[in-house]
Parts: C-alpha cells; sequence; structure tokens
C-alpha cells in the first residue's frame, strides 16, 4: 500500500507573513510555542474548517484528554531527556577513546625510543668489544715487537722507546 503525504513545517510558515493559501491559513493556527491551545481569527478561515476547529478545541477542553496530552508530553521530554543523556554518553565515550588512542600512540612511541636506544646500546657494545679487542692485538703485537727486539739482543732502553712498555713488563717476556 501507498499513501500521499504531505508534511507541513508549522515553523516555517510563521516565517512567511501573508498566508495567501486556505492550507497556510488553517496551519498557522497549531502553535507549538504553546501546547495544548489553539488560537484563531474566524475571519481568516473558511467556513469548512470550523467543525474540524470545534472539535480540536472541544478535545483540547475535556479533562481526560488533556490529561492524555499532558502525559505524552512528559514522555516526549522524558525521550528528549534520555537522548540527550545518550548524546552526552557517546561524546564522552568519543572523548575517551581518543584518550586511549593517543595514550596508545604515545606507549607505542615509547617503545620505538626505547628499542631505538637498545639498538644503539647493542652497537656501542658491539664498538667497545671491538676497541677493546682491538687494543689487545695491538698490545699483543707490541709484545711480539718487544719479544723480537729482546732476542736480537737489543738493550732495554731502545727497546721502552720503540715499544713504549715499562722495564717490568720487557723483564717478563
Amino acid at each position: 500500500l501507498t499513501h500521499d503525504c504531505i508534511i507541513i513545517q508549522i515553523p516555517s510558515l510563521k516565517k512567511k507573513q501573508n498566508k495567501t493559501d486556505e492550507l497556510e491559513k488553517l496551519m498557522d493556527i497549531f502553535d507549538l510555542a504553546k501546547r495544548h491551545q489553539i488560537e484563531y481569527d474566524e475571519k481568516g478561515l473558511s467556513k469548512e474548517y470550523f467543525p474540524l476547529l470545534r472539535r480540536l478545541r472541544k478535545a483540547i477542553e475535556e479533562e481526560e484528554v488533556k490529561g492524555i496530552m499532558d502525559v505524552e508530553d512528559e514522555i516526549i521530554e522524558s525521550f528528549k531527556q534520555k537522548e540527550t543523556e545518550i548524546e552526552k554518553a557517546l561524546e564522552i565515550a568519543e572523548q575517551e577513546r581518543k584518550r586511549a588512542e593517543e595514550e596508545k600512540k604515545r606507549a607505542e612511541e615509547k617503545e620505538k625510543l626505547l628499542e631505538e636506544k637498545e639498538k644503539l646500546l647493542e652497537k656501542e657494545r658491539i664498538r667497545a668489544e671491538e676497541e677493546r679487542k682491538r687494543v689487545e692485538d695491538s698490545k699483543q703485537k707490541i709484545i711480539e715487537l718487544a719479544k723480537l727486539l729482546k732476542e736480537l739482543n737489543l738493550p732495554i732502553q731502545v727497546i721502552m722507546n720503540k715499544t713504549g712498555l715499562s722495564e717490568q713488563e720487557i723483564e717478563k717476556i
């Protein structure tokens, strides 16, 4: 089934000054700011709308209908409050999600920095080890040179000058 539907935006009608159409004049009586009240000028409306307007006015005057409309208003207001609460909760949740993402990014950055530091420390340790080995190799070569010079019966003073070793170190060789 399909039905034709006309949507009338009453607040938009209020902005229009010259109400030329009969429907505009009829819809103008429904002032959303004044709930449960209908105000109209009979001179500006066609007589065919009078039965409708009398019926609406009669419904508003009945206590039972008025009570139902008040309950509906309370329910609508309750829904609006819940909607506002939900929107606030969603906003807070979004802020928390963003904060968590930022913290995660910071943690990842810290982790990267730590990894880079570890790599640098490892490189430094390797470089220090290589330097130690190079110094050790140099010292071993100096000792071998001193041994060779001692075997050639060179004076200890000459060996000391050439190798940089002390007299005790040369005598141990």
